[in-house]
């Protein structure tokens, strides 16, 4: 993660926390999860736009945070908050 750029331009990165360790699979997952939800909302009442908004997104996100979807342990304990600005660590976003 880009922390600031230098005077001659380069950046300054972070460290590697799990979030960036894992962002190739977690790019194969958000686009499961978009193919997913363009597939069931083509077999339902309820066509989504061929692009999904913000607000859609955030209703997603927010089930499993409220505890109306259930989500295995195994991807829990891949979503990471990083901590960069003040104290250097990161943080699951689920316990």
């Amino acid at each position: 993660m880009y922390i600031r750029a230098n005077a001659d331009g380069t950046f300054f990165n972070g460290p590697t926390f799990t979030n960036q360790a894992l962002f190739c699979s977690k790019t194969e997952i958000h686009s499961g999860i978009e193919s997913f939800v363009m597939q069931m909302s083509k077999h339902s009442r309820h066509e989504f736009p061929n692009s999904p908004s913000p607000e859609l997104v955030v209703e997603l996100f927010g089930l499993p945070m409220t505890g109306q979807v259930e989500i295995a342990a195994e991807s829990k304990n891949t979503f990471y908050i990083d901590e960069l600005y003040g104290v250097v660590n990161e943080k699951k976003i689920w316990n």
